[in-house]
């Protein structure tokens, strides 16, 4: 017999009000509202050193980038396309604050985000 052990996740969900988020999606700028808890002051005080952003696609399609300089909407060379349905995951809160999404196409899109801290 052998000796079997759980595999714990290293993500636990956010237990607060602001753990989750959706976002419209239009031809402007639009970046994520992190939790207070992923805040750049208390990324080091409340013990946060990593976390995971779950992006999820709907309604229609956008355009992202991780750079800081925002894509033009509609303007597919500009940045990442992700499509309806499709999931984009950040771990690195550097990406996560410099996340830029506008709408891949003329009609606005949505994502749903969920976030969670990194267990430590």
């Amino acid at each position: 017999g052998g000796k079997h052990e759980l595999q714990m996740n290293k993500y636990a969900a956010i237990a607060d009000t602001d753990g989750d988020e959706n976002i419209s999606v239009t031809d402007s700028a639009t970046t994520l509202t992190l939790p207070s808890i992923f805040a750049a002051a208390d990324r080091q005080t409340k013990g946060v050193t990593g976390g995971r952003a779950t992006i999820r696609v709907y309604k229609a399609p956008i355009l992202f980038t991780r750079t800081g300089t925002a894509p033009t909407a509609a303007d597919l060379s500009t940045g990442t396309p992700l499509w309806i349905g499709e999931v984009l995951v950040l771990t690195a809160f550097k990406d996560m604050d410099n996340l830029n999404m506008v709408r891949a196409t003329g009609v606005n899109g949505a994502v749903y985000v969920y976030y969670e801290r990194q267990v430590n």
